[in-house]
C-alpha cells in the first residue's frame, strides 16, 4: 500500500472564481487575505482568514472550497469533508463538484492510510477506502477528462485489492491453524484414551496375577479338607486306613480264632442234635 501512494496525486488547488468589483469589497478582504496565506504554505492562518469569510458570507462557495482544502493540508480529514460536501451541495457547476469530489475522494483515502497498522486496515479504514472510490467515480461522472481523478481512483482500486487479498490470505491461515490445532487436539485425545486402555489391561493384568497367586498358596492355618467322594469310595471298598500289614495279620488271626470258638460250639450242639456242622468258610 505505501507503494501505491506514490502514485497518489495532490489536491487541486485553491479555488480561483471570476469575482465582479464586489469581491473588493471589505467583506471579501478574508477571501484575498486567505488565498494569499494558502499559496505562501501558511494554511492555518489560511483556514483563519477563510473561516472570517464565510462567517460574513455563509454562501461562498469559493471560501468553503478554499477553506476545506486548508483543513486538508492541516490533517484536519473530518472538517475538510464536511465543507467538500457543503459546496458538492451548494454549487451547480459540474467542474467545482468535479474538484470537490475529487478532493474529497483524496480525503478518505489520506485518512484510510493514516488509520491504517502496517499496511492493515480494519472496518473503518476500509469504508474510507471505499468512500474514497466512490468520490473519484463522482468527480469521473462530473467530468470525465480528469486525469488524476483516474489516476487516483486506480491506485484506491488497486489498495482495496491488495487489502481483500490479504483478508482472504489471513483467512485462510487462520482455517489452516485452526485445522491443524483440531488435529493436534484430536490426536493427544486418542493418544490419551490409548494410554489409558493400556494402562487398564495392566491394572487388569495384575489382579488376575495376584488372585491366580493366592489360590495356588495355601493357608497354613486353613486345615486341609478330606475329598468326600474319595472318602466314601474308600469306604465301600473296605479299605484299611492308617493300618500297618501286621496290625491287619493279628486282626485276621483274632477273627479266626474267634470263628473257630464259634465253630466247636456249633460242632458241639449239632453232635448233640445228631446233625452235620459244615465249614462255611
Amino acid at each position: 500500500m505505501a507503494n501505491n501512494s506514490n502514485y497518489f496525486r495532490g489536491l487541486i488547488g485553491i479555488l480561483i472564481l471570476c469575482w465582479t468589483a464586489s469581491v473588493m469589497q471589505a467583506q471579501h478582504q478574508d477571501l484575498l487575505k486567505g488565498t494569499e496565506a494558502y499559496q505562501a504554505g501558511d494554511y492555518n492562518g489560511a483556514a483563519i482568514r477563510f473561516e472570517k469569510a464565510i462567517s460574513e458570507n455563509d454562501n461562498s462557495v469559493s471560501g468553503k472550497y478554499n477553506l476545506a482544502n486548508s483543513y486538508y493540508k492541516t490533517k484536519k480529514y473530518d472538517e475538510a469533508i464536511s465543507r467538500y460536501r457543503e459546496v458538492i451541495g451548494q454549487s451547480d457547476d459540474d467542474l467545482i463538484q468535479s474538484k470537490a469530489y475529487y478532493n474529497l475522494g483524496n480525503s478518505y483515502l489520506a485518512q484510510a492510510q493514516a488509520g491504517s497498522q502496517g499496511g492493515q486496515m480494519g472496518e473503518k479504514e476500509q469504508e474510507q477506502l471505499k468512500n474514497a472510490i466512490d468520490s473519484y467515480k463522482d468527480a469521473l461522472r462530473k467530468n470525465n477528462e480528469d486525469y488524476d481523478a483516474k489516476n487516483n481512483l486506480g491506485v484506491a482500486y488497486k489498495m482495496m485489492q491488495q487489502l481483500q487479498q490479504q483478508q482472504q490470505e489471513q483467512q485462510q491461515k487462520q482455517d489452516q491453524e485452526k485445522k491443524d490445532d483440531d488435529q493436534k487436539n484430536e490426536q493427544e485425545k486418542e493418544e490419551k484414551e490409548e494410554q489409558e486402555n493400556q494402562e487398564d489391561k495392566q491394572d487388569e493384568k495384575k489382579d488376575d496375577e495376584q488372585d491366580e497367586g493366592e489360590q495356588s498358596e495355601p493357608d497354613p492355618n486353613q486345615p486341609e479338607e478330606e475329598d468326600p467322594i474319595k472318602k466314601q469310595n474308600d469306604l465301600e471298598k473296605g479299605k484299611p486306613q492308617d493300618l500297618e500289614k501286621d496290625q491287619v495279620e493279628r486282626l485276621l488271626e483274632r477273627i479266626e480264632e474267634e470263628d473257630k470258638k464259634v465253630q466247636e460250639k456249633l460242632m458241639k450242639k449239632r453232635r448233640r442234635d445228631g446233625s452235620k456242622i459244615e465249614k462255611d468258610w
